[in-house]
């Protein structure tokens, strides 16, 4: 059977460890759909905490997660945006929508995370 955790959302400050694991399974999604990133991190001065991920092959942009207002926010590069009260729900929208083309060349190359 597999379980469905909703993580509670605090109102503000760094993100919890539960947080940090849902981000860092989303970091492996890519990773195993041979895309490499790296992030950065940190807390706006309202307190909400945001990370973006960059491919790092490249340094291009990849993807950038915030919790705001009581909800947490995705933007993908190919445009994709989720909001949702439950993080879990970002990391299906990686898995499911979130694509990333990378330049190699002057040619594109399409990563599917998916």
């Amino acid at each position: 059977m597999t379980k469905i955790v909703t993580l509670a959302i605090g109102l503000n400050g760094p993100w919890t460890s539960f947080e940090l694991q849902a981000l860092a399974d989303m970091q492996r999604t890519w990773e195993d759909r041979g895309l490499c990133t790296r992030y950065e991190h940190g807390v706006t001065d309202e307190g909400e905490p945001w990370i973006t991920f960059f491919d790092e092959h490249d340094g291009s942009f990849v993807a950038h997660v915030a919790r705001d207002t009581g909800e947490y926010l995705l933007a993908c590069s190919d445009n994709t945006v989720e909001r949702s009260p439950a993080l879990s729900r970002l990391l299906e929208v990686v898995r499911d929508r979130c694509t990333h083309d990378r330049r190699v060349g002057g040619s594109i190359t399409g990563v599917r995370h998916d």
